[in-house]
Order: structure tokens, then sequence, then C-alpha cells
């Protein structure tokens, strides 16, 4: 679930630079991914982005979820972002 938000997350923050890339991994990964609420953390080293994604999920069996705790389910993607020519 995670990591199929993450991947998506990272090609959509790629295409995309600054705050845009950002705006743009949260909506990919909340399109993605059913799980609420979502982390959504971009970082950048270098040609390279990395989006990890991270959310909560308890059991929905209320007899078994009171004995077990919720998991946080995390996933990290990273992709290199090539450089564009902005001329035709």
């Amino acid at each position: 679930m995670v990591v199929n938000a993450s991947r998506n997350a990272v090609r959509a923050a790629v295409v995309h630079s600054g705050d845009q890339a950002h705006q743009a991994a949260q909506s990919a990964a909340a399109d993605t991914s059913s799980l609420r609420p979502l982390q959504v953390t971009l970082t950048t080293q270098g040609n390279f982005v990395t989006v990890a994604v991270s959310a909560r999920w308890s059991l929905p069996f209320p007899l078994v979820g009171a004995l077990l705790p919720d998991v946080t389910l995390r996933a990290s993607t990273t992709m290199f972002q090539e450089e564009t020519d902005a001329s035709p």
C-alpha cells in the first residue's frame, strides 16, 4: 500500500521542482493509497529525490485489535532527477 504510494509520489516529484514537487508528491501518494493520514516527506540530495511515506494501520477486528498495537507502515523510494533543457 505505502510502497506504491512512495513510488508514484517520487515519479510525480522528479518532474517538478521546489514547492510544486512536494505538492505533486503529496497528491500522488494520496491518490494511490487509501490509508489516512499519510505522512509524506520529500528530500533531495544532488540530483536524487527521495520520498518517504508512512501511515498508521490498525487491525479491523475489534477483539484482536484490542490485543495488538497499531502498526506503522513505511516505504521510501529514490529516483534520479534528470536536468531538462529549457530551450526548444
